[in-house]
């Protein structure tokens, strides 16, 4: 004859199973194979095109600089040193400290420590003006301070963090197209130069693969017009990568969680801008256009990867003169997702550790406007899940005084101190 106590341990069990079924049951999970969607959040507090955009720690993500109207009844535009901070749990914007010098066509990158570079540019007032200064975003003062200079002043560039923890800035515009490429460190300040490109590039997406190469994604001249390049920081060069769909007039995008680069793509045809969406797949090395894919409404909008998949697209220009009282310049902001839900989970559906309102993990990905930057390691534990097996170990963290300076390997391989692979962390 079982005990009281017996029975009431047995019944307290069972209850316990009947809550977290029915958690289950209300916790909202993506539908399989939903489309993607492109949908309204908070506006901009500042209309801007050409900005850049980062992600920084928390699920948050920062805009910086671009180019604005001076007023609505004025035709002169002006670059901007301001800033303003996404919240990725309540959808809104809210200003933080301005820049030392206002920039548009700069690039933007998430460094380990969770502050931002924000790399070249140029000063608009009438005629552009390049830019080989950068500065350094720190989130916890919502202050910007100046670091080391590149080596060519360039606009219209993309940086994307190396496995090191250091970032590359390749390509662009200053005197001319750009194949050379930089790379900066953050314990130095400063910038050193690396292999250049094949082709000259700007105005595209620099994204970082599972296995710790970057993918460059931009228009190319001639022969190379359709052509990417991938940039292998073992042997510090570049080599021709995958062809794409199309040739690119610019684009933007970042690295989602499996390996994936999503790429927003605007290209001309005759008088009109077809803006398109694709996907490069590392387990394939190829292009795709999504069933489906929606298409940016806006061109040069700053783009910054979110928590599980999502992407932050603000700001931009459009080609309807009604599209914002009578200007082209737009102050809106949408969010890419791969389904109706947001890559929710049980756990964080249900109000887990870590979650925010959106039941997304509050943990950004990988930027845009011009970059593709991977996640701060102050924002959590690294992704793992990449489609298809590493193509080849990459580089470890440095060590300096002492102690390990690397960034989180998301899942990637990485190479011993000895050379041989160390395996997925």
């Amino acid at each position: 004859m079982r005990s009281r106590a017996s029975t009431k341990g047995t019944a307290k069990a069972l209850l316990m199973v009947a809550v977290l079924a029915a958690l289950a049951l209300l916790a909202p999970v993506a539908e399989a194979g939903a489309a993607p969607i492109l949908e309204p959040t908070g506006s901009l507090l500042t209309e801007r095109t050409k900005a850049a955009a980062a992600p920084l720690p928390g699920g948050d993500a920062l805009v910086v600089g671009g180019l604005h109207r001076v007023s609505l009844s004025s035709p002169t535009s002006e670059s901007l040193a301001s800033a303003e901070v996404y919240d990725g749990a309540t959808g809104t914007f809210s200003a933080t400290g301005s820049m030392v010098t206002s920039r548009m066509d700069a690039t933007a990158a998430a460094l380990p420590d969770g502050r931002v570079l924000v790399a070249g540019g140029q000063i608009w007032g009438g005629g552009g003006t390049p830019l080989a200064s950068a500065e350094i975003y720190d989130p916890e003062s919502g202050e910007f301070s100046p670091t080391g200079s590149m080596a060519v002043a360039r606009f219209g560039a993309m940086s994307a963090p190396l496995p090191d923890g250091t970032i590359l800035v390749v390509g662009g515009y200053g005197s001319g197209s750009l194949a050379s490429a930089e790379i900066y460190d953050p314990e130095t300040g400063e910038f050193s130069p690396t292999g250049s490109m094949v082709a000259a590039r700007g105005m595209g997406l620099a994204a970082s693969l599972p296995d710790g190469t970057i993918l460059i994604a931009a228009k190319g001249g001639g022969e190379n017009a359709l052509t990417t390049e991938i940039y292998d920081p073992l042997t510090g060069t570049f080599g021709i990568g995958p062809a794409e769909t199309s040739a690119p007039l610019t684009g933007a995008g970042g690295t989602l969680d499996d390996g994936r680069v999503l790429f927003f793509s605007e290209r001309r045809a005759g008088e009109s801008t077809i803006k398109q969406s694709f996907e490069y797949d590392t387990a394939t090395e190829a292009f795709a256009e999504p069933p489906e894919a929606p298409a940016l409404t806006v061109e040069r909008p700053a783009v910054a990867p979110l928590p599980d998949g999502r992407m932050l697209v603000a700001g931009g220009s459009s080609e309807d003169p009604k599209a914002y009282e009578g200007q082209g310049i737009v102050p809106y902001a949408e969010i890419y997702t791969e389904g109706s839900v947001p890559g929710a989970s049980a756990a964080n559906s249900a109000g887990g550790a870590g979650s925010n309102s959106q039941g997304a993990a509050a943990t950004p990905t990988l930027a845009g406007g011009g970059s593709a930057t991977a996640s701060p390691a102050a924002s959590g534990p690294a992704a793992t899940g990449s489609r298809g097996p590493c193509r080849k170990a990459h580089v470890a963290g440095k060590r300096r005084k002492g102690k390990a300076a690397a960034r989180p390997s998301r899942g990637r391989c990485v190479r011993s101190s000895k050379g041989a692979p160390a395996g997925k962390r």
